[in-house]
């Protein structure tokens, strides 16, 4: 009989308020030890929020390579292309994307292809099948 799954990312089990109320705690005297004890926050989540490191709120893994706005420009036009009867390969998107960011002089994990072109490689693109164009 299979055992039963557990999911290795488990979702934290506090919320956005108990982390403030935790913070607070901490700000008015209690130590970073007794508060973990008593919200049920692991310490070092605690020592993270408390210097700054994560910010309340933040999502877990890497942030989108490219900002929101300008994804979704992409996706739109990837969309209009699609429906004109425009395919686009994935290796295109990735090489689409990365002359966007460079355009843009975005900060990004890109990578460059033997010819020295920024390519959006293995990283966190939020929507990365929907950036199939921006070929119009």
């Amino acid at each position: 009989m299979p055992r039963k799954y557990n999911a290795r990312n488990k979702k934290p089990g506090w919320s956005d308020d108990d982390m403030r109320r935790a913070l607070e705690l901490i700000g008015n005297g209690q130590s970073v030890r007794s508060t973990a004890r008593q919200t049920g926050i692991p310490l070092t989540t605690l020592h993270d929020h408390k210097s700054g490191k994560i910010e309340i709120g933040a999502r877990r893994g890497r942030q989108p390579a490219l900002p929101r706005d300008v994804e979704e420009e992409i996706i739109s036009k990837t969309i209009k292309a699609a429906k004109s009867g425009f395919g686009i390969s994935r290796f295109q998107l990735q090489h689409k994307a990365g002359r966007v960011a460079k355009a843009l002089k975005l900060s990004t994990p890109f990578l460059k292809d033997n010819r020295g072109n920024m390519v959006a490689g293995r990283v966190s693109l939020s929507c990365l099948t929907c950036l199939l164009s921006y070929f119009t």
